[in-house]
């Protein structure tokens, strides 16, 4: 499969919580079980026909969304901080 493919961030989301649920050891395994566990297809939003991302891939785009993810939440932290006044001026932007 392509590196560049993008998954989108509500199938990551769901994959993980798959993965927490089912207590899924690695995200090759997780990746596999999507291969071939109709639930998991399901669950996930993937057609029967869809192809299933290369861990690569999957890691990969987990990675982003979750660089991204930690960037919102500094992100609304020093909002809800500049909104009661415990964010220094420094960090106001």
């Amino acid at each position: 499969m392509d590196e560049a493919l993008t998954i989108p961030p509500e199938r990551l989301l769901r994959v993980l919580l798959l993965q927490a649920f089912y207590s899924v050891r690695s995200q090759k395994q997780v990746v596999e079980q999507l291969d071939y566990n109709l639930l998991f297809r399901w669950f996930v939003g993937l057609s029967l026909d869809e192809e299933v991302w290369d861990e690569t891939v999957f890691t990969k785009n987990r990675e982003r969304l979750i660089e991204g993810g930690q960037h919102q939440l500094v992100h609304l932290a020093s909002i809800a901080g500049s909104d009661r006044g415990d964010v220094p001026n420094k960090m106001k932007q």
